[in-house]
């Protein structure tokens, strides 16, 4: 199954926040593995934010210092 997420980002490390702000997410759930502007101008995987495989939600939010809310 394929999920597709729209990102309003401008740039990559705008979009790689996005990922993990939502309160709505729960830190075990793993993580889509590639997001994309909706002009497909940006797209990221877990491999250009520095992840050797694709990281859970709690994963990200500690390599960013994300707290959500």
């Amino acid at each position: 199954m394929t999920y597709s997420f729209v990102l309003d980002a401008t740039t990559e490390d705008e979009a790689a926040a996005v990922n993990a702000a939502s309160p709505d997410l729960v830190d075990s759930w793993g993580t889509p593995q590639k997001y994309a502007t909706e002009d497909k101008s940006i797209t990221i995987s877990a491999g250009d934010l520095g992840f050797s495989a694709v990281p859970n939600v709690g994963e990200v939010r500690e390599h960013y210092g994300i707290t959500p809310g």
